[in-house]
């Protein structure tokens, strides 16, 4: 019997796209809790992924690294329910919104105003106003940008995930705990109805992080 063993952090956005994807599969697999930001675990990471990042794939012998390349060879190894659109247009845009949520989204919405206003204060850490306002400066174009996106009907349709919704879904439940990007959401309506919508889907529910874990 194949075993599957997803590596890394109940907290990374990265390491829950990957399992809402097995989640979505009902792919039976093993969390190996690993995490890449504690000193004292840098080189167990680093003996899996040679930048210390995760999630990690192993399946039986087999090991993989980098988010977009394990939810592409799961859909490969499981294609049933499938998550990439068969038609082209659908499945450009579905890459189209993954990058974008790598490239213009993760930094300014999670890596900044997540973390200084979520993340820091229940660590105990100190708030960087400066970096909390810069990711809020950044957010309403990118936002605009997945509100057109997301009113062309192409990609992130309620009810019709793909890896798409796998990959925005964990920094937006994020971000949206910033009441300031709540607001800014709610006033786009087609990127507010996907957040309602996605909100509710099961694996979403099954992989929330429990953030009370986090608090000094």
């Amino acid at each position: 019997m194949t075993q599957w063993v997803l590596y890394g952090d109940v907290f990374s956005v990265y390491t829950r796209t990957a399992r809402m994807v097995l989640s979505i599969k009902s792919v039976p697999h093993r969390i190996e809790e690993i995490d890449p930001f504690d000193p004292d675990q840098t080189e167990t990471v680093r003996a899996l992924h040679p930048f210390v990042r995760v999630p990690i794939l192993h399946v039986d012998e087999f090991e993989l690294y980098e988010t977009q390349a394990i939810l592409d060879y799961v859909e490969a190894l499981c294609p049933d329910p499938r998550l990439c659109p068969a038609d082209a247009q659908s499945a450009a845009r579905m890459r189209q919104v993954m990058s974008l949520t790598d490239s213009y989204l993760y930094w300014p919405l999670v890596r900044q105003a997540a973390v200084q206003h979520v993340f820091n204060p229940l660590l105990g850490d100190p708030v960087d106003q400066g970096d909390l306002q810069a990711g809020l400066d950044a957010a309403p174009r990118v936002l605009d940008a997945l509100e057109d996106l997301v009113a062309e009907g192409f990609v992130l349709v309620p009810g019709q995930a793909t890896l798409a919704d796998c990959h925005l879904w964990p920094m937006m439940d994020y971000a949206l705990m910033v009441p300031e990007i709540a607001e800014m959401v709610g006033r786009r309506s087609a990127l507010a109805a996907w957040c309602e919508a996605m909100s509710e889907h099961p694996a979403a529910i099954a992989t929330a992080p429990d953030l009370k874990a986090l608090r000094i």
